[in-house]
């Protein structure tokens, strides 16, 4: 979970892959985080070889702090919070957030199968 958010801070810093729209345009620096999300989430599941659990679980939390933090700034607060509003932007940030991730854990599954069947190959006496 802590990886997710320091992956949009860091992308907040960096300058924008394009000049947005306006200034209240966070698609360039979201981008360049969904590209940090794609590569942290392939290094934690094939390289570090992590709990799929963990990872999503870790992407849960995320998905709860990012609604929170939508609603409050469109206002809206207890059960408001699941407006449809809210919802909406929601699922648009997972284009940013849990897409790449979900892409990221696939791709790191992948790499984990092979990493394990190439090391039990490599075992003398298999």
């Amino acid at each position: 979970m802590i990886g997710i958010l320091m992956c949009a801070l860091v992308a907040a810093f960096l300058p924008p892959l394009w000049q947005g729209v306006s200034g209240r345009d966070f698609r360039p620096q979201a981008t360049t985080m969904a590209f940090f999300l794609l590569v942290l989430s392939i290094l934690f599941r094939g390289f570090l070889r992590w709990r799929l659990l963990n990872l999503m679980i870790a992407l849960f939390i995320v998905e709860i702090i990012t609604l929170t933090i939508i609603a409050y700034f469109s206002g809206y607060t207890g059960i408001g919070i699941l407006d449809s509003f809210n919802l909406e932007w929601l699922a648009f940030m997972n284009i940013f957030i849990g897409l790449p991730w979900l892409l990221g854990l696939g791709t790191g599954s992948v790499w984990h199968i092979i990493r394990r069947k190439r090391d039990k190959d490599a075992e003398p006496g298999a």
